[in-house]
């Protein structure tokens, strides 16, 4: 910005000087000579802004740097969604499963684990079963063989 106003100003200070020129100057030879070197001198003038700016001119463009607390943060936060996610849905499979075979269960809670490798695994279940159910062994066989896991059975009034 400052190269377009230093080229502003020293057009507008070389428009009055041949101006002031042109009025004192002979007629003749000497009017055409001189008007030739303040072309040149204009077209001098000219350049000397143009030019500093565009070797002043810089585009760095640099792509934004993420920090490493940043971004384990964010894999933080996915991998409880992933875990958080996984959990409701694996207590939903459960509940809806020993549902439709007619147990009297109540609620199901899965707790869930993460190994070293990024896996899931299932450290725990508890499903809750109403007073009135009987078949205790049945809805830990049925849960044992779907999820290679043995519950705890828990009754709830």
């Amino acid at each position: 910005m400052n190269s377009i106003a230093a080229l502003i100003g020293m057009v507008c200070a070389c428009a009055v000087v041949v101006s002031l020129l042109g009025i004192i100057s002979p007629n003749g030879m000497t009017e055409k000579t001189l008007n030739l070197v303040i072309g040149v001198f204009i077209v001098c003038v000219m350049i000397v802004p143009v030019k500093s700016f565009f070797t002043d001119f810089k585009i760095d463009i640099k792509a934004p740097e993420i920090s490493d607390t940043i971004s384990a943060d964010a894999q933080k936060a996915y991998n409880n969604a992933v875990i958080t996610e996984t959990k409701s849905r694996l207590e939903s499979s459960l509940l809806s499963l020993l549902s439709g075979e007619s147990f009297r269960v109540k609620t199901v809670e899965i707790s869930l684990g993460e190994n070293s490798g990024g896996g899931i695994y299932i450290t725990g279940i508890n499903i809750y079963i109403d007073k009135s159910e009987k078949s205790i062994s049945k809805i830990v066989r049925r849960t044992e063989e779907e999820f290679r896991v043995t519950p705890r059975v828990i009754v709830r009034q």
